[in-house]
């Protein structure tokens, strides 16, 4: 019997409805059974897919986010609504723990899409600059400098961070890829997170103004380096409880 026969007979088992509210009633226990015999067969591939789809019929079924019932109905709403969402995003990203590896998928494509946003910045908006003062003040790279309040009208040989040819070869140069993998990896020091940053200009007084400008291009970039660095820790925190599990799943 092939493994969609058998997850379709388990979507077949008998249901109870409740007179109260007429929902129907799922039951887990021969979706475990199911899964304990595919392990003890050697079948592990099998056994993980029937684990994955228990996920999600827990899911269709509306048992995940439950909550005492002494709680009051709108803090149960919001419970039930912010698990469901984690357990999407966790199936998303580990298969519900069964695979740990799509975990890389999702690493990769925050990589790649940020080191794009990180070029762009560097290279057409002269956003990204030294951080250490005795390069970023020295007057020998004044040449170097972008102008303040750029047009997007200026002059090829503006002053870009990233392009200037007068920054010293001992001094870290910026590259895209490594400052995203820097601001990914929690625990790894790339020197780039270290010796660059996005040129941000002083906040204003009016908090409308303020408000507004969060929307800039500098302040963008430096929000898109926040949720790269949490996705980090995420993604790290994520892969060891997997893991971890995994290896207690084998025992």
């Amino acid at each position: 019997m092939s493994i969609a026969d058998r997850l379709e007979w388990l979507d077949k088992q008998g249901t109870s409805v409740s007179d109260e509210h007429g929902v129907k009633e799922f039951r887990p226990q021969p979706w475990r059974h199911l899964q304990n015999v595919l392990n003890e067969m050697g079948h592990a591939e099998e056994a993980k897919q029937v684990g994955i789809e228990f996920e999600k019929r827990l899911r269709y079924g509306g048992l995940i986010g439950q909550s005492p019932a002494s709680w009051n109905p709108i803090r149960r709403w919001f419970y039930k609504k912010l698990m469901t969402l984690l357990h999407v995003m966790y199936g998303f990203l580990t298969g519900y723990g069964y695979r740990p590896m799509l975990l890389l998928r999702s690493f990769l494509a925050v990589w790649l899409v940020c080191s794009g946003i990180y070029w762009l910045a560097a290279n057409e908006g002269a956003i990204f600059a030294p951080s250490d003062p005795l390069v970023f003040q020295n007057e020998k790279y004044v040449s170097c400098v972008p102008p303040a309040s750029p047009t997007g009208q200026e002059p090829s040989d503006t002053g870009n961070w990233y392009l200037c040819a007068e920054l010293p070869e001992a001094y870290t140069g910026f590259s895209p890829l490594a400052f995203s993998l820097d601001l990914l990896l929690p625990l790894v020091d790339l020197h780039q997170e270290k010796d660059w940053a996005p040129l941000i200009e002083t906040p204003k007084a009016n908090i409308f103004a303020e408000l507004w400008g969060f929307f800039s291009a500098k302040r963008l970039v430096r929000f898109v380096m926040w949720v790269e660095i949490l996705a980090g820790w995420g993604f790290s925190l994520l892969f060891v409880a997997v893991v971890s599990g995994l290896a207690r799943r084998k025992e």
